[in-house]
């Protein structure tokens, strides 16, 4: 009786801090689900079983500071409803009042459950290993993580946080932050259109038929980009250690800082700044530079047809080497160089990690 007495006494410390709601959900049907809160969100996929004709979704409060019949008390004062016709339409609403206490709100879903969530107040929010449709995410004051996802399309605000893709992305992103960082891993997607008012953006691999990133305030950082890239820093610098595609780059106020291991066509404009372009020794193709002042490594080949003042034409790598790639360039001053074997060597396992 001790020993039943002490087992019983354990299990009671360790119950989990949560209240459940359990909803069966149809395991081919898609549906939608609606989140509105003010305290921090939390959404996983159902643990997937083919044997199984429907998936049991969870919410449920959860804190570790709070003991059960706290969380219970206040998981009764959650607004959960299930719309099974058309729609097939999850809705989870928590009041204002809880934002006041430890919990979180977690909820798993089907993978082929869309999102639309919106944070309300200090709320963070994290979707993790998610497979959907469309994601609409909204958050006041609070970061966003999404964490290995595949969204066809996903649209995100953000007033006050940073957002942050982890372990990768795959998906078509919208994405507008007034005040806060972009820092992502690795972007892939057909179109990426992401706008930060006052922040920096970090990424390190970006994938993409079409891209757009905007800073108005702050620096732009990308390890290697891939496809039809457009990069805008209004205030800031921009460095873009390794481009394979098209890129066009402004820096309004500001530095860029180029290496480029394998390009098509490149722009490049800094008019207040200064503009640094590192290429490979087997770069080849025009060159058109609006300078002031122009400093070209020793070790390049630069034939130039036109020193004229206003606009140097003149053509990279020898007379042998044929290619219709292009650089076009306007800065206060540039620099030309040509990367080391070091870095060379590195630029190609970013543009081709498997080779």
């Amino acid at each position: 009786m001790k020993w039943k007495g002490l087992c019983l006494g354990f299990q009671r410390y360790c119950l989990p801090q949560c209240r459940l709601f359990h909803y069966y959900l149809d395991s081919v049907k898609p549906g939608t689900l609606l989140v509105n809160s003010p305290i921090d969100i939390h959404i996983s996929p159902v643990v997937f079983n083919p044997q199984q004709t429907s998936f049991k979704s969870q919410i449920k409060l959860v804190s570790n500071e709070l003991d059960s019949s706290a969380i219970r008390s206040y998981s009764s004062a959650l607004d959960v409803s299930l719309k099974e016709e058309a729609e097939n339409e999850l809705s989870v609403s928590v009041p204002s009042e809880l934002c006041q206490h430890a919990l979180s709100l977690h909820v798993t879903i089907p993978h082929h459950y869309s999102v639309v969530a919106h944070g309300a107040g200090r709320c963070s929010l994290s979707i993790s290993k998610l497979e959907c449709d469309s994601a609409k995410l909204k958050l006041e004051e609070g970061n966003c993580e999404l964490i290995n996802m595949k969204v066809l399309d996903a649209d995100i605000n953000l007033k006050n946080g940073n957002l942050t893709f982890s372990n990768g992305f795959v998906g078509d992103v919208k994405a507008l932050i007034d005040n806060g960082n972009l820092i992502a891993d690795k972007l892939q997607g057909q179109n990426l259109a992401m706008r930060v008012m006052e922040g920096n953006v970090d990424i390190k691999s970006l994938y993409s038929r079409s891209c757009e990133i905007v800073s108005k305030m702050g620096d732009i950082n990308i390890a290697n980009c891939h496809g039809s890239t457009t990069v805008v820093a209004d205030t800031g610098n921009v460095n873009i250690n390794s481009a394979d595609g098209e890129l066009y780059a402004h820096a309004v106020k500001g530095d860029l800082n180029v290496h480029l291991a394998e390009y098509s066509s490149v722009e490049l404009l800094a008019p207040s700044g200064s503009v640094a372009v590192s290429v490979s020794e087997t770069a080849a193709g025009p060159v058109e530079m609006k300078t002031q002042n122009l400093d070209v490594d020793d070790s390049l080949i630069l034939d130039l047809q036109s020193d004229d003042k206003s606009l140097i034409k003149g053509t990279l790598g020898s007379v042998h080497q044929v290619s219709s790639n292009s650089i076009k360039l306007e800065a206060h001053s540039t620099r030309l160089t040509m990367m080391d074997w070091i870095t060379a060597q590195r630029m190609i396992f970013l543009e081709h990690p498997t080779r």
